[in-house]
């Protein structure tokens, strides 16, 4: 009995630590960000890869842009993770890193791998889609390119 409550204790600190560090739809993190006052013109989504390991974490690539790179802005607005949960690295109303000549008035989404060709998972597409959905619904619909 005592070993069932404390993994039901275990259990409840995983849930509630997962709501709070991740972000549960791409809807919600789209919102949050879009239709601010200061919103830039936005002509063009991109689509990336990391060009690294699908389980490659957030923050390994984030340190290494500012790290290695030098780079003041991350290289993508939107990351999304091996399990299909979106990251928002930075607001679309900033200019990215994510293609040189094309980042003032483009919106970067990635999603972490590539490094050995398509490795997106299944749950990477669907954020992907529904993403570009919700950008497309409140900032009319933009032209999706690869990069």
């Amino acid at each position: 009995m005592k070993i069932q409550k404390m993994i039901w204790k275990i259990f409840q600190t995983l849930v509630k630590w997962i709501s709070i560090k991740r972000t549960p739809s791409p809807e919600i993190a789209a919102e949050a960000i879009i239709n601010k006052p200061t919103m830039r013109k936005i002509n063009r989504i991109v689509l990336h890869c990391t060009a690294t390991s699908p389980y490659t974490t957030v923050k390994s690539i984030t340190n290494y842009w500012k790290n290695t790179l030098g780079w003041k802005s991350p290289g993508y607005h939107y990351m999304i993770k091996h399990d299909g949960f979106l990251v928002n690295i930075l607001p679309v109303d900033k200019f990215s890193n994510g293609v040189r000549g094309f980042n003032s008035d483009s919106i970067h989404i990635s999603y972490i791998g590539g490094a050995t060709g398509d490795t997106r998972s299944a749950l990477q597409k669907n954020t992907t889609k529904a993403l570009i959905n919700k950008l497309r619904s409140e900032l009319g619909h933009l032209p999706v390119t690869g990069h």
